[in-house]
Order: structure tokens, then C-alpha cells, then sequence
């Protein structure tokens, strides 16, 4: 049953939406941030957005990424979010390995959550951006 099955709980892999401005133009970048004191492995992530632009649904396709070894307190760059996307909902479905045993979270920036008015110092990345945790 699934009432069976523990899921552990997961604080110290994030995701973080970084911004630079350059050339007068926006760029938002995600990053898995691995914050552990181990190695996280076979690393799959699943990213879709949603929500609408100019009052017109908008789906973007289901894009998968694999990436066979994140080292500890270490980042990987998962994608860049193209300007127009920025103010749909962005999903990103995390799933890894550790000692053997597998984790996996979903991280969700809502709609409008992905703006400059909510910038934060990611130390990690040595950037201000957006940290879901």
C-alpha cells in the first residue's frame, strides 16, 4: 500500500532560478543545488511549464535530463528559461540516488513567482536569483 512506503523527506537538494541582466536583457538559468556532505547520483529531472501568456493557455513540452553524478555542495545547470516563459508556472521533478536509495521532489515556481522583486543572494552560486527548497 502506499500509506506503506516512506518517503523521506529532502532539505538539502534545492532548486534555484538564477538572474543576470546582460546587454540590457534578462536571463534566467536553473540549478540543482546539491547541498549534501555526499555525492547524489543518477540524477533525473522532468521540467514542463503552464499557465497562460497574453490571456492564451501555454504548455511547454515535458523535457528529461539526466545527469549521472552531482558532487557534494555543488550545483548543475539544468536549463535556461526563455523570457516569454518567465511568468508561467515552471515545473521541475527531481529524482536521485543516495547510498543506494532513491529520493524525488517535485519544485514548483508558480506563476509571477520568478521576478526581480523576489531576489535573493544565492551564496552558492555567487548570484541573486530565486531559491525553492
Amino acid at each position: 500500500m502506499l500509506k506503506d512506503i516512506n518517503f523521506p523527506e529532502i532539505n538539502d537538494v534545492k532548486v534555484a532560478v538564477a538572474y543576470s541582466d546582460s546587454e540590457g536583457k534578462d536571463n534566467w538559468v536553473v540549478y540543482i543545488l546539491n547541498e549534501k556532505n555526499e555525492a547524489i547520483k543518477n540524477v533525473l529531472v522532468v521540467s514542463k511549464g503552464y499557465g497562460e501568456v497574453k490571456k492564451k493557455p501555454v504548455k511547454t513540452s515535458t523535457l528529461r535530463r539526466f545527469f549521472e553524478e552531482i558532487p557534494s555542495c555543488q550545483v548543475q545547470q539544468i536549463e535556461s528559461i526563455p523570457n516569454e516563459l518567465i511568468g508561467i508556472a515552471n515545473e521541475y521533478w527531481i529524482s536521485f540516488y543516495v547510498n543506494g536509495k532513491v529520493f524525488d521532489k517535485k519544485f514548483v515556481f508558480t506563476s509571477g513567482s520568478l521576478s526581480k522583486e523576489y531576489l535573493v543572494n544565492l551564496p552558492i552560486l555567487n548570484q541573486k536569483g530565486i531559491l525553492h527548497a
